[in-house]
């Protein structure tokens, strides 16, 4: 069901179920085995839909590690952003 999502509802819904800190890489890595092939799953792209969701209050930086110069920050999902999930589909809401 997950390659079904648009990949922004995926990777919310990702944060929410797994509910641990991660960065866009390896969201990335896990997002291109599910959307094989998808120009849109790369990690600029991850990096600024986790970053638009900071800026709505569902994710929020969880640290930032320097790794060989860059830096790569960890997000984790908000409890504001956990309420979303009712709005996922397959998730709880009868609309869906």
């Amino acid at each position: 069901m997950a390659a079904n999502l648009p990949i922004k509802t995926r990777v919310l819904e990702w944060c929410i179920l797994n509910d641990r800190p991660v960065c866009a890489r390896e969201l990335t890595a896990i997002l291109q085995k599910e959307y094989p092939g998808e120009a849109h799953v790369n990690e600029k792209r991850i990096d600024n839909t986790l970053d638009c969701y900071c800026r709505v209050g569902f994710m929020e930086p969880a640290s930032l590690n320097n790794e060989l110069g860059k830096d790569l920050v960890e997000y984790r999902i908000t409890e504001a952003g956990k309420e979303e999930l009712k709005y996922i589909p397959g998730h709880g809401n009868k609309a869906f």
